[in-house]
This record gives structure tokens, sequence and C-alpha cells, in this order.
């Protein structure tokens, strides 16, 4: 909050977004209200920094007394990239060209060079002439200044639905591949497309004039339409895609559609976390009762022994003392014989004393070993807890969701041109 205010108030030129805290508002509020006439007040402001759209700013300047409204622009930039293996090799075509002619002796260049030289432009000045149930598309991202040639490529599109009615499960993926389209080709395999990031908006209906054609595979130019080629696309899509699940068996649990095995693991954890956490509170409440029960026997026993071991004390003074009378009035002849059977009495008095006393010793170790036992009980059942709440004990499986033919639809195969 301090690093807000110094840098604020030392801030002339303030861009603010859409704030949603009250306390956000509340750090800003009182550097844009301004005291001159025609300036917003701070419920207008307030207001403004609730609605305000995005890539819009409320725009604030040192220099000036009015608050404007600005809004940025979007910024579109096509990244190119990775690149497969194959159009790798095709970059460096020409290159090794080049470097196995340096290698090999003057006559043989020559000659070769005489050979090469009619298809050293790897393009064609006309566009491939193409069935009219073909749709093409062209890319918009043409060099400046340059000559424009056109690389085809083979886009295909679908879209794939994953049904489980017993899961609550109904979800539709979306396909974009393309594939390179070499003129030596003879046949299309499917498992070499790429992903692609393709919208029909973004790219052109026509190409750009006095541009040149890379040719097409033979093949490819006599189709009348891509229907095979469409239906080979939706097999490919029903045999290549299916919707990886994961579940725990022992917790009963399913992962959801998106749901990584590291998030799944993450779930799992937290539940397993939240059972262990149950059964020790359980255990607790078991075993609070139970200690609570031998504390309170012990306290009341050894609030009998102090009473117990008192009774034996005083027992032992009366009985001193009455014997000590008896011997006194005997000697001086002025004793009873009562005297002494009462001492003799109290004398056995303390023998039964003495014997309480350790009676309620007795029961205060067996309260003791008790006690023991029962924090051994404990810490057994705390390692059976530790055991049976082990992650190692909740093994993951993985299962499958697989489309059925008719979940996948709208097939589309089209002619892409890049230009290059």
């Amino acid at each position: 909050i301090d690093l807000d205010y110094k840098g604020l108030s030392n801030s002339g030129s303030w861009f603010i977004g859409r704030l949603q805290t009250k306390q956000d508002k509340e750090r800003v509020m009182d550097g844009l209200v301004k005291g001159s006439e025609g300036s917003l007040n701070k419920k207008e402001i307030e207001q403004l920094l609730s609605n305000i759209q995005s890539r819009v700013f409320l725009f604030k300047s040192a220099h000036e007394d009015r608050l404007k409204l600005m809004q940025t622009r979007w910024v579109l930039s096509y990244l190119r990239g990775p690149l497969s293996k194959k159009e790798v090799r095709k970059l460096m075509k020409d290159k090794k060209g080049n470097l196995e002619l340096k290698e090999k002796p003057e006559t043989q260049k020559k000659l070769e060079s005489e050979v090469k030289s009619p298809g050293k432009v790897a393009s064609n000045v006309i566009q491939p002439i193409i069935s009219n149930d073909v749709e093409q598309y062209y890319s918009v991202n043409t060099p400046y200044g340059k000559e424009v040639k056109y690389e085809p490529w083979l886009l295909a599109e679908g879209k794939v639905k994953f049904v489980n009615a017993t899961r609550g499960i109904d979800i539709e993926k979306s396909f974009t591949k393309r594939l390179y389209l070499n003129k030596d080709m003879t046949n299309i395999d499917l498992r070499e497309t790429d992903d692609f990031s393709f919208d029909t908006d973004l790219f052109d209906k026509r190409p750009l004039e006095q541009s040149k054609f890379y040719s097409l595979p033979a093949f490819i130019e006599e189709l009348k339409s891509f229907k095979s080629l469409e239906k080979d696309f939706s097999d490919y899509l029903y045999r290549s895609n299916k919707l990886e699940l994961y579940k725990c068996t022992a917790l009963k649990a399913e992962s959801k559609p998106g749901e990584t095995i590291r998030d799944f693991k993450i779930k799992i954890t937290g539940i397993i976390r939240d059972k262990k956490a149950e059964a020790v509170e359980k255990l607790r409440k078991k075993y609070s009762t139970k200690g609570d029960r031998l504390q309170d026997k012990y306290a009341r026993l050894r609030i009998k022994l102090q009473k117990e071991k008192s009774d034996v004390s005083a027992k032992q003074t009366d009985t001193a003392m009455s014997l000590g009378m008896a011997v006194l009035g005997s000697f001086l002849g002025s004793g009873s014989k009562s005297k002494a059977m009462r001492g003799i009495t109290s004398a056995g008095k303390i023998s039964k004393e003495k014997a309480d006393v350790r009676r309620v010793e007795n029961e205060m170790q067996q309260v003791q070993k008790d006690m023991q036992e029962l924090k051994n009980d404990l810490s057994y059942d705390i390692d059976m807890i530790k055991q049976e709440f082990d992650i190692e004990n909740y093994k993951i499986a993985t299962f499958y969701i697989k489309p059925r033919k008719t979940d996948v639809h709208s097939i589309k195969i089209s002619l892409f041109w890049e230009a290059r």
C-alpha cells in the first residue's frame, strides 16, 4: 500500500483500468477528484471505475484538469512455427543442392545445371486448375514489395462429440489440421497432418494478382470433389480420438473432461486428506472421552489417598497419646485399665487405615497402567490411520470414452494456399 501511494503521488500520467473492490477505488479516488469547475465529482469517478469496458482506460494527466477515456487498439500478429521436419527439409532443399554443386567437378556442374535450369523455379505462373466444388483459401500475410508464391496445403476440419449419459458427459471438440501437398505425392496420409489454427474470416477467397503457384499433386488436380478425402478424414478422427479420463475406484472418484492427471492427483490428495481428518477427529473424540475418565478417576484417588494418609497420621497420634497416658497413669498410680485398652484399639484401627492407603495406592497404579495401555492403543490406531490413508494405496486408472461414428460431423476438406 505504501508503494502504491508513493508511486501515485510521483506519477504525472495515470492509466486506470476497471477497479472492482472498494479499497482499490479509494486508493486512487482522492488523486482523481479535482476542485476545478466542470471536473467530475467523486461519485461519477467511482461509477466510471466500476463500469469501464475492456481495453478502455481512464487517463489522468498532471497537466490537465479533465479526465479522459482512452481505448487501446487490437494488435494481431501472425507467428509462424515451429517447423515440421518435412518443412525443414523443404526449406533446406535448395541449399543442399547448391552445396552439392560446389563439391562436384566443373564439367558435371555445367551438365547438371543445364538439365535443371528448366525447373529452377519450383512454382508455375498459372494457378493449377481445380474443380469448382473444391473450396480454396489464400493467406493474407503476403511479403510487401516482393514476388508472391503460393504453396498448397490440404486443410481438414471436423468435430467430434464425446457422450456418456451415465457420467453426464456431453462435450464437443473441434479439429483443424493441414498437410503440405508436394507435387510428387501419390496419396494422402492423414497421420502426417499437423494441427493448424484457421479462421475463414482471416483468409482471402482470391489470390493476389500476378502471383505464382507451386504445382499440385496430379491426383489432387484430377479429383472432382474432396468427398473421398472427407470420408477418410472422418474415419481418421473416429479411429484416432478418444476422451481420456482417470478414476480412483477406492475413493469412487473420476476426473472431469479436460482435467489433467496432475489436477486429478491433487483432487484425490484433497479427498484423502479430508477422509483422514475425519478419521482422526473420530479417534480424538474416542480417546479423549476415555482419557478424561481415567484422569478424573486418578485425581479422585489422589484426593482419597491424601485423606487416608491424614487419617493414619491422626490415628497414630491418638494411639501414642492414649498409650502414653496409660503408662504414665500406672506409673503415678492413677492409671486405669480402660485407657490402656483404648490405646490398643486405636492401634488396631491404624492397621486398618494403612490397609486402606495401600488399597488406594494399588488402585492408582492400576489407573496408571490403564492410561499407558490407552496411550499404546492410540499410537497403534494412529499408525493404522497412516497406513489406511497412504496415497500409495489409492491407485489411479485410465479409461476412455470413444465416439460413435455418428458423433463425427461437420467434416470439410479444402485447399489452402500459403503465401511465401
